[in-house]
Order: C-alpha cells, then structure tokens, then sequence
C-alpha cells in the first residue's frame, strides 16, 4: 500500500485510509472460486458485485467456514482446530476452497452477507472504527457516488494508527 498524505485537517480519512484495488466475486460465483481469490490474494472477505456493477452482499472465511459446518456436519470446535491451525490466512482459504472444489451447486449468493456495510470517503478514522466496532467487521468498504471505491481494513487502522504515533 502506497503511503499516502493524511487529509488536511491531519485526522486520517476513508480516502487516506483506504484500498483501492478492490477485488470483487459475481453472486453466481462457486464459493470455490471465491475461496481460491481469498487465498490467492491474502483476503478474509470480498464484496459481491452484480451484473449492474451493485454491491449486493459480502462473502468472508466465517461465510465460508458456515457453509462448512453445515455441508460436512462438523462441530464448531473442529472449525476452530483449523483456525487454531491456520488463522485467518491463506491457508484456511485453501483448506475450505479444497472442500468447495467438487461442489459447484452452491455459490457466494447462498452463502455471503446480504449486508455491506459502507461509508462515505471522507468519513474519519474514529468513526470507521466506530463503525466497525459496533458491526463487528474487519473491513468497511468506502463508497463514492452509489459504487464501492475502496476497503479500509482494520490493519490499514493499524498501520495510520502507528504512523499518527510512531
């Protein structure tokens, strides 16, 4: 991530914040496809785009790892060997696109978030945590205009965090 300048007022923005190579998965995409993307590009979730270039939903590993709990009849405390195991990496991506190779019937439209939490760019650091706080997500995506611009994660958080103090 480019280090960019914080906004004029010296209070780190959406915009100042954010991600702007937002990679994305269509509803009708196998949750294996959009497993092997997280894996691939070190993501624990994607929003899901329509046809219309809409944000209609999110699918994340606790998307993935639901369907997985469900399909192979496993307990919650094996999911959290695995995430005991792997973390939120990769490599919990690739155990459950694995499990989701031979499986084309369900797609990231059964299984993601019909909800995707979003603000504006010029939204402020306090209130990005603030918001993902009280949803209790890892990421917000930032909006301009009705279409998704950007991802603020709570790592890019972290990382203005240390720079504001460090």
């Amino acid at each position: 991530m480019a280090i960019r300048p914080f906004s004029t007022t010296g209070i780190p923005t959406a915009a100042d914040l954010m991600q702007t190579e937002l990679l994305h998965v269509a509803p009708e995409c196998s949750l294996y496809e959009a497993a092997r993307m997280m894996a691939t590009h070190h993501v624990s979730g994607l929003p899901v785009i329509d046809a219309q270039g809409r944000a209609v939903g999110v699918i994340t590993l606790a998307d993935l790892a639901a369907v997985w709990l469900k399909e192979s009849r496993q307990e919650a405390s094996d999911l959290n060997f695995y995430r005991n195991l792997f973390g939120h990496s990769p490599e919990l991506a690739s155990y459950f696109a694995s499990f989701y190779a031979d499986d084309a019937v369900v797609t990231v439209a059964d299984a993601m978030t019909p909800k995707v939490l979003h603000t504006p760019e010029n939204t402020v650091a306090t209130d990005i945590v603030k918001l993902m706080q009280a949803n209790h997500v890892h990421r917000l995506f930032v909006s301009r205009d009705g279409r998704l611009v950007g991802v603020v994660t709570t790592t890019d958080v972290m990382q203005a965090l240390l720079r504001l103090v460090g």
